[in-house]
């Protein structure tokens, strides 16, 4: 709870605000009951009260009836700016929670994100948003409206007959166990629903971009079946929650109103025998009325509450996964020599560990050379490249840049400088244009196909409907691996890195389109410095200085 409530420090003079229309809320509802007392007792008695004795009963009573309207419209300004004030309060806490978490994840390094799928993050980023929005806004507001009218009521009903307010709040304590008990329950099965429904989501995040490989592979019936398993499983969790959710809400409602039948059969007892009299009953039922929406509220309070406490506990893992690596303060314009000193790395680092993907590497590199890394799949390539432009800290050792520790800089000035281009390429779906001007925005469509053509995609535009203007969709579906690979170098490119990290990202281009690519580049940018990973000669034999990873070690190699 204390995690949950700790969001909302920023706006805790808004709460309070609100919790000043929730106290005046409640003391004029107060109020009418007595009033409505009065009344009736002056009309039965045939006299009128006290503090209108001056007036005739008739009269007497009209002005008390006037007044109960005028309360009551009144009572409507103070309900509707407590709702204005925590309920919009909510919406602010609930739109800064999720760009923390959006900000925290792109802070974490993706070897850690990637402990959590797609879909995983989306759930938490949406729905256990959500139901923790539902606590911040109505539970917040309806538990202060609920205590404040329970204090409020008690006083006056004990004010009023103290024998009969202990009589009718006594089942109390016994509902607030229950209410206990069935808590815990509803918390379990809210986790185990939003758990169930990760898995959904991220099934269905990762069908839809791999479809042509289902159908390609004619596994639609698989596909089905799989489908249906999870869709059941979130249904029969639904179901389970339902089932406890609607055995608790009537048992609230049944308490509700055993409460009012013992407040006319005991009230009324003792109004025969001249205890109290009927307007004391007329305004206790008014008074356990007022308490029959808060008490069956609170079954709505304890399971929204128990459904964001679980929310709450998947989003804290989110934030559990600490920056790294961690951003350096200084700032940085150029590189001219990158050096790793004796660096180590392995992704599952224990005490006494052996195996290593890069261990003890010691190499210097220059700005203007063009390196290649080659080596058998699973040897350590791109980690390598990571480790070089900070995507990931080596466990041992260090990474130095230009005499200078990497971790002295800062994230947002180096990576731009030392750029890694991925394997696989990320397009959206968008123009072909739009998706060069990603990192650059203010590209000019004549600099968008200069930026092509160095990617030798010229002739590619020419067969395409809209030229640059063409929409790729998700993930560059209606283009080939090439053409998002070019597209992709495009976009790097548009930086001016000074240094580029290619790990094997013209794997898909051919041998000829490749040759010309990297020799535009060497005319274009002849003093980008180059590290790319390769399993090919072709492409290595670009390079000034080769090397292998094998067993963890940087070996020179020499083309056979």
């Amino acid at each position: 709870m204390k995690l949950l409530l700790s969001h909302l420090r920023q706006y805790k003079r808004i709460y309070l605000l609100g919790i000043v229309f929730v106290v005046l809320n409640n003391f004029i509802a107060i109020i009418i009951p007595r009033l409505l007392r009065v009344a009736i007792d002056s009309a039965l008695s045939e006299q009128p009260p006290s503090f209108l004795s001056h007036y005739s009963l008739r009269y007497a009573i009209l002005i008390i009836a006037v007044s109960i309207i005028i309360l009551a419209i009144l009572r409507g300004v103070p309900m509707y700016l407590m709702r204005e004030t925590i309920i919009i309060a909510s919406r602010k806490a609930e739109r800064d929670l999720r760009q923390k978490i959006y900000e925290h994840i792109l802070k974490v390094s993706p070897v850690k994100l990637s402990n959590f799928s797609v879909g995983n993050i989306m759930v938490r980023l949406t729905e256990d948003i959500s139901a923790v929005r539902m606590f911040y806004g109505p539970v917040i507001l309806y538990t202060i409206n609920i205590v404040i009218l329970l204090i409020a009521v008690s006083i006056s009903m004990f004010l009023t007959s103290p024998v009969l307010t202990l009589i009718l709040l006594t089942p109390l304590p016994f509902l607030a166990y229950f209410i206990y008990r069935v808590s815990i329950r509803i918390k379990e099965g809210s986790a185990t629903v939003q758990e169930q429904l990760s898995r959904f989501t991220s099934f269905v995040a990762s069908v839809f971009p791999s479809m042509r490989i289902w159908k390609a592979f004619n596994r639609e019936d698989f596909l089905m079946s799989r489908f249906d398993v999870l869709n059941n499983r979130l249904r029969d969790q639904f179901l389970k929650l339902a089932k406890i959710e609607a055995f608790f809400h009537p048992q609230i409602i049944l308490a509700t109103g055993g409460i009012t039948i013992l407040t006319v059969f005991i009230g009324g007892w003792y109004a025969i025998h001249g205890g109290v009299t009927a307007g004391t009953i007329a305004e206790f039922i008014v008074y356990v009325n007022m308490l029959t929406w808060p008490l069956m509220a609170a079954g709505w309070i304890v399971s929204v509450t128990q459904k964001a406490l679980a929310s709450m506990h998947r989003i804290q893992e989110l934030f559990n996964l600490k920056p790294y690596p961690h951003d350096g303060k200084k700032s940085i314009a150029a590189v001219k020599h990158v050096e790793l000193n004796k660096v180590s790395f392995a992704y599952e680092y224990k005490d006494n560990q052996t195996n290593w993907v890069i261990k003890d590497v010691q190499q210097k590199f220059s700005r203007h050379e063009w390196i290649a890394i080659m080596g058998k799949a699973g040897s350590g390539k791109t980690t390598f490249l990571y480790l070089l432009n900070r995507i990931i800290d080596p466990l041992k050792g260090n990474v130095i840049i230009d005499g200078t520790d990497a971790k002295e800089f800062s994230l947002r000035e180096l990576r731009p400088i030392i750029l890694y281009l991925p394997r696989e390429p990320i397009l959206f779906a968008d123009t072909i244009a739009n998706n060069v001007r990603y990192a650059y925005e203010d590209l000019s469509d004549a600099q968008v196909l200069e930026l092509l053509s160095i990617c030798e995609f010229s002739r590619d535009l020419e067969m395409l409907p809209a030229g640059i203007h063409t929409v790729v969709g998700q993930k560059g579906v209606f283009i080939s691996g090439g053409q998002k690979q070019r597209i992709a170098l495009a976009r790097a490119l548009a930086i001016r890195p000074q240094w580029l990290l290619i790990d094997d990202a013209l794997s898909s281009v051919d041998a000829l389109t490749e040759q010309k690519i990297f020799d535009n580049l060497k005319k274009k940018f002849p003093d980008m410095g180059v590290v790319m990973v390769t399993q090919r000669e072709s492409v290595a034999k670009h390079a000034s200085r080769i090397f292998k990873l094998e067993n963890g070690k940087l070996i020179p190699h020499e083309l056979v």
